[in-house]
């Protein structure tokens, strides 16, 4: 198995995840509740990672962030993302999801035959990369997730650098890597999972809006195009993907006007303060 078809199958698997970790969210912002309209999938997985960095910080306060706990995490994840499939199936009485039109079938394969092409891209440049910088990544950011896959935490004495320089948000996630992957394979998380959410989270947007498909295109052209001068393995993408849950759960088309639900909000901008 090519290292390609290998990054697409994990990114795979933690879309998934991170999707049935959002259903979570959903669920209890709806009261309790799966009825309504369903929301953007995109806007979902990022309410799952929010949930999953909070998630991160009660496993490590209680120093159990390990590599069975990602693991467990993973699974659940999954579950929650196949259930509605599995229960659909074995309950008739769940109406069978609406089949789109050909205008809309040809605006979403655009929109993810881009996102998957600026994701192959990048997998295929920056992962892994040449080299790190020996300031911030050597240093700091790779200490960090292998620390706190041997104790449980990312905490290691008054002296040291996490709770003043970072919240430890990003090195949670750079854990599930590290968990079973080299090191030189940290930069995915955010060079190519965190860009790849972006990109999602504007295809997403024109998901149900077939006339939005252009303007969405040259958006997502636009933030691959732009040099955001990047230098270290920080939460540059990923930051970027959840001030865009942000602004979408707020005024996407999908939440028809209604007043955003604090819990959503409440997560992604404490997720968004915890990466660093």
């Amino acid at each position: 198995m090519t290292d390609l078809t290998l990054s697409l199958a994990v990114i795979a698997v933690f879309c998934c995840a991170l999707f049935g970790w959002g259903r979570i969210v959903r669920w209890l912002t709806a009261g309790g509740t799966d009825r309504g309209t369903p929301p953007s999938w995109a806007v979902t997985m990022m309410l799952g990672l929010a949930l999953l960095i909070a998630v991160g910080g009660v496993l490590n306060l209680v120093r159990l962030a390990n590599i069975w706990a990602l693991s467990g995490l993973i699974a659940l994840g999954l579950g929650l993302c196949v259930a509605p499939w599995i229960r659909r199936a074995v309950d008739s009485g769940l109406p069978m999801p609406h089949l789109p039109a050909r205008t809309e079938i040809a605006a979403r394969a655009s929109l993810l035959a881009l996102a998957l092409a600026v994701l192959i891209f990048t997998i295929a440049t920056q992962l892994p990369p040449a080299l790190y910088n020996f300031g911030d990544d050597l240093q700091k950011y790779f200490a960090h997730p292998v620390r706190m896959l041997e104790t449980g935490t990312l905490f290691g004495s008054p002296l040291s650098a996490m709770g003043s320089e970072s919240l430890g948000g990003m090195s949670f996630l750079h854990g599930f890597i590290v968990a079973y992957f080299p090191l030189t394979y940290l930069n995915g998380v955010d060079a190519v999972f965190g860009l790849f959410l972006c990109l999602l989270l504007i295809a997403g947007f024109a998901w149900r809006h077939p006339a939005l498909a252009p303007a969405a295109l040259v958006a997502m052209a636009d933030l691959y195009a732009i040099n955001p001068q990047y230098v270290n393995i920080s939460a540059l993408y990923m930051g970027s993907a959840l001030i865009l849950a942000a602004i979408f759960v707020t005024a996407g088309p999908d939440e028809a006007g209604a007043p955003p639900p604090p819990l959503a909000l409440g997560l992604i901008y404490a997720a968004l303060v915890a990466l660093k």
